[in-house]
């Protein structure tokens, strides 16, 4: 074999390993209106680094709510970005491409500290997520993970009641909605679902 033709294969090998990477990779949000589908400290974390206006004021008021977490959080947002985009492919979206997901925030989550104002929600989107991994025994892991860090969290038992319905056990859905309704007594997303079981 000549140089010539050992660099012609691995650049193919090289351009083969990118695309397919590239295939399944996290979309970073990069754009005004990728941002303006995410929260807000997702443009106040990243928006900069893509030549996007963001006040100072507005990305240090992130950094006090956060705490130390702000500087993983962009993990987080690339995974909800990638969720939105894959949830517009009209074949949907493949296992290795929501495993991609997956590690985002798992990224997030594993480098932030316990007590991250957004691990409920990790929990609750990572446990979503899972559900359509059909890694069934962590999804409920993670919602009963982010009940515990914050009780008062609607969304954890939303989520949890949501996929008992789904697999036809109301008398579960209907328990986990009032144990949250215990810590959140005016949540109206919790009483409707509870309204529908009655």
């Amino acid at each position: 074999m000549t140089i010539r033709s050992i660099l012609s294969r691995t650049l193919a090998i090289i351009l083969f390993s990118f695309v397919f990477t590239e295939s399944v990779a996290t979309k970073w949000p990069t754009t005004e209106s990728e941002f303006a589908m995410l929260p807000p400290y997702c443009k106040a974390r990243q928006g900069r680094q893509y030549g996007l206006k963001m006040s100072e004021a507005e990305i240090q008021k992130w950094k006090r709510a956060l705490g130390p977490g702000f500087n993983n959080v962009h993990h987080f947002c690339a995974g909800l970005n990638t969720l939105y985009i894959l949830n517009k492919k009209v074949n949907g979206a493949g296992k290795a491409e929501l495993g991609g997901v997956l590690k985002e925030f798992e990224y997030t989550q594993t480098h932030s500290s316990k007590n991250f104002p957004l691990q409920p929600r990790i929990s609750v989107e990572k446990g979503k997520l899972l559900l359509r991994l059909n890694r069934i025994g962590e999804a409920i892991s993670e919602f009963q993970q982010a009940m515990k860090l914050k009780p008062s969290y609607t969304s954890s038992y939303a989520a949890l009641s949501d996929y008992y319905v789904k697999i036809g056990l109301l008398d579960k859905a209907e328990s986990i909605l009032k144990e949250g309704l215990k810590y959140s007594p005016n949540s109206k997303k919790l009483k409707r679902r509870l309204k529908k079981l009655q």
